[in-house]
This record gives C-alpha cells, structure tokens and sequence, in this order.
C-alpha cells in the first residue's frame, strides 16, 4: 500500500516497505558430545587418556555426520604396544555411536591382481546402505611397511590409500567411512631411537625419550616404508602408551572388565561363585607384564584360570570357588 508524506505543504509519495525474508536457521545436527564418549571410555580403558580424547572427537564427527551434519571426515593411524586398548576403544565408540563397525587385517591380504585374499573383497558382504558411514579399522597395517615383496606391499597401499579417499567396490561408497589403522609399529621405535641419538650439524644428540612412540613424526614413518600419500589420507596421529604394573592392576579392577564380567557371568548364568584372593589377582599381573601384551594378557589369564571351573559347570553349580595364588601359579605357570 502506497504511503504518503506531506512536507512543507509538498505532497511527495513514499515508496511502499519492502517485506522482510525470513533468513531460515540451517538445523543443528546433534551427535554424541566427546566428553561424554570419553566418560564411557573411561569405564573400560586404563591409562590411554590422550588417544581417548583424539578418537572420541573422531567418532563424535562422524555420529553427526551419520546424522547428516556437513563436517569433513579425518581419518586416523593409530600405533602402539598390543594390548593397549586400540581395538578395545574403537568397538566401545562404534557401540555407544550406533555407528556398524567392520575389522579387517592387513596381513595376508594382497592387492588386486595378485593371487591370495584381497583386500577389496574384505567388503563384498557390506549393505550399502546400512554401511555408508561405517567405521573401518584396518589392523596390522603396520605389516605394510615390512612386506619382504615391494612391488605388492606398494600396490597394497594404493588400493588402501583408494579406500581411504573415497572409492566405490561392490556398489559401495566408501567416500564417508571413518577408517582408522592400527598396528603395533614395533621396527618403528628403532628409528625414533636413532633419530634422538644422532647429531644433526653441530648439535649434540638429545636424550632418548622412554616412550619411543609417542615422539614418532611422519618422517619416521615414511622411513618405515610408507608412501607420502599413504599417510596424507590419514590426517590424525594417534599413539598408545604400553600400561605399567599399577594401569595393568587398575584394569584388572575395572567393573566394566573381563575379571568382573566373568565374576558375574558365573554367578547369574551358572550359579557358581567365583572369587580371586590378592595373591591370584597379582600373579595374572605378573603373567600379563611378562607376556607383555597388556590388558590383553590379563583377558587371556582369566580365561585360562577359568576354564575348568566352566567346562565341569555341574560340579560346582551352587557351591563357591576360591581361586588363589596357589591354583593361579599351578594353572599360568609364570
């Protein structure tokens, strides 16, 4: 509607308001907040709280991405002692994430055109919608920089690198899965070691630092035997820290662990009472330090303590058992 304006006895027309567009608000996308991915962490993790931090803001991006946030993908590397927790971490996020997960290994596999297991073919079976924003953890990736024939352990790496990127096999989009490769790396701390110990110039050599891998650099790395461009499709590096006595002891405490889930397992599923004295509890410490295989060797002593009692069930149904550093001795034999 036309308006008007009478100034100084002048008659002059106004232009009518333009009508204001309503600027829409793009929707936010929520998602699992990182602080509260790494407080669930923290119920089956010990002594790893700078790799927690660095994935539980990985997997947070991709549960908003799953959600259709528009925030690019950062694929990681991920290096560090057995038993550390790598494995153990990735399953925990994809769990409380909702996000599927799928495992596959570097060793044995070879790239197309050569004879053996495939790597590509680790995918045939994916839905491709349900597997769209999966989370790939590629394990013993470390195997790629010591394969004894160069030319496969390179074209190895390439269909990786593909992978990584953004690729489509079997009607599968690979371009929005979240993938993280694991290895243990174990070449790897020679290289970090010689690196501190040698003079560069004028300048003195540096201490060696305790935990070799957590001061590896990408350099290191592509002396390894990774390619350049191997590594630029992972854009975070994130190392585990080997667990000493006391993480191994807190970790055999946990509630949420493989010594308490068992505890229950017997005592709600087979009606049997299990309990393990001090003495028993520190001898799987001391068979796990001497295995060297960190948590994984607590899980494996109690499932070797145990399973007696769970093979002859029938005969300690109802009854308790004591599991001391006598049996544990007898049984594990450090």
């Amino acid at each position: 509607m036309m308006r008007n304006a009478y100034i100084l006895g002048a008659h002059i027309p106004l232009m009518p308001r333009k009508a204001k567009k309503k600027v829409r608000k793009k929707k936010r996308i929520t998602g699992f907040r990182p602080k509260f991915l790494y407080s669930k962490l923290k119920e089956h993790v010990v002594g790893q709280d700078e790799a927690m931090k660095s994935l539980c803001v990985l997997f947070s991006r991709q549960s908003r991405r799953a959600r259709g946030a528009d925030v690019p993908k950062t694929n990681a590397l991920m290096y560090g002692p057995p038993g550390s927790g790598k494995t153990l971490m990735m399953q925990t996020l994809c769990e409380y994430c909702n996000l599927p997960y799928r495992r596959v290994t570097a060793t044995g596999k070879s790239s197309s055109g050569h004879t053996g297991p495939n790597f590509m073919d680790s995918f045939e079976d994916i839905d491709p919608d349900d597997g769209r924003f999966m989370v790939v953890h590629i394990d013993e990736i470390d195997k790629l920089g010591l394969r004894g024939e160069r030319d496969m352990e390179e074209d190895l790496q390439d269909e990786v690198i593909a992978f990584a990127e953004g690729t489509e096999i079997y009607d599968i989009k690979t371009h929005d899965m979240l993938c993280v490769a694991t290895g243990a790396f174990v070449d790897l701390e020679e290289i970090v070691r010689e690196r501190y110990s040698s003079p560069v110039g004028f300048t003195q050599p540096k201490d060696v630092p305790e935990n070799l891998l957590a001061h590896a650099t990408r350099q290191d790395l592509l002396e390894y035997g990774f390619k350049p461009e191997f590594l630029a499709r992972f854009g975070r590096m994130v190392h585990t820290n080997p667990l000493d006595e006391r993480q191994l002891r807190s970790i055999l405490d946990l509630r949420k662990g493989k010594l308490n889930s068992m505890i229950e397992y017997f005592s709600y599923e087979l009606d049997i009472g299990i309990t393990f004295t001090n003495g028993a509890r520190n001898y799987i410490i001391a068979y796990a330090m001497e295995a060297g295989e960190g948590a994984r060797g607590i899980n494996s002593a109690v499932d070797e303590l145990l399973e007696n009692f769970e093979f002859e069930q029938e005969d300690h149904r109802g009854k308790s058992r004591r599991i001391d550093a006598r049996y544990a001795r007898r049984i594990l034999e450090v």
